[in-house]
């Protein structure tokens, strides 16, 4: 996020069918000290999709992100890139917005960390490229 070249952009959509447009980066990118969501994702290149493997929000994505506890497990389960952005309406509407996700679909890693999904089946769910 911190670099001057153009962004992809990537568009997941939650539980409640809202809209939520997230910039992709490589893992190794640093972020700024801005409040905002964040999921640490993996391409499956044969179904042209992105695979969230952990869904989160912080007050500052730059301490967040360098320090996450789960990038052992998000390694595991093959994240390459983090979708990120900015939201700044203050942590209830982060919060919303990561529970809209984490609903809709149910991160292997987040389930580490003792994450409940109630209402979804188990099978997993992926956002195609776009």
């Amino acid at each position: 996020m911190t670099s001057s070249q153009t962004q992809q952009t990537q568009h997941w959509r939650g539980q409640s069918g809202r809209l939520y447009v997230y910039q992709v980066v490589p893992l190794h990118n640093s972020f700024p000290q801005v409040a905002g969501n964040y999921i640490f994702a993996r391409l499956d290149t044969e179904q042209n999709s992105w695979i969230p493997v952990y869904i989160g929000q912080t007050a500052n994505l730059a301490t967040r992100i360098a320090n996450h506890e789960q990038w052992g497990c998000a390694r595991h389960h093959g994240a390459t890139h983090i979708h990120a952005h900015v939201n700044q309406g203050g942590e209830v509407i982060r919060q919303a917005e990561e529970h809209d996700l984490l609903l809709k679909f149910r991160p292997p890693c987040n389930a580490s960390v003792g994450a409940t999904f109630p209402g979804r089946n188990h099978s997993a769910a992926t956002q195609s490229v776009g």
